[in-house]
């Protein structure tokens, strides 16, 4: 019976992915692939990246979240950091969004 799961289960991962992750695409929860994309091989963090990095504090006004979303318009997601310069997270921009 082990042996017929494991054979089912070889097989079917080579034909069709996970139930998981297909659950978690139709949510449009992001999945990290295996494997890196060809057209990305190549780049690195710092050929995508701005110079100046924009961060938030664990604890910030409104008013300065509205102003940083419209100066930077095209940014997707902001590092949080600590009082001694530590990232400590990453929040994106549709959950600042979804506060204002």
């Amino acid at each position: 019976m082990i042996l017929g799961l494991f054979v089912s289960y070889g097989v079917g991962s080579i034909f069709t992915r996970s139930l998981y992750q297909g659950t978690l695409r139709t949510k449009n929860i992001p999945v990290l692939d295996k494997a890196i994309p060809k057209v990305n091989r190549h780049k690195h963090a710092y050929d995508i990246m701005t110079k100046d990095v924009i961060t938030f504090q664990p604890v910030e006004y409104l008013s300065s979240i509205s102003k940083m979303l419209t100066i930077y318009p095209h940014f997707n997601g902001f590092p949080i950091i600590n009082t001694k310069g530590r990232t400590i997270g990453l929040i994106n921009k549709n959950t600042l969004i979804t506060l204002i």
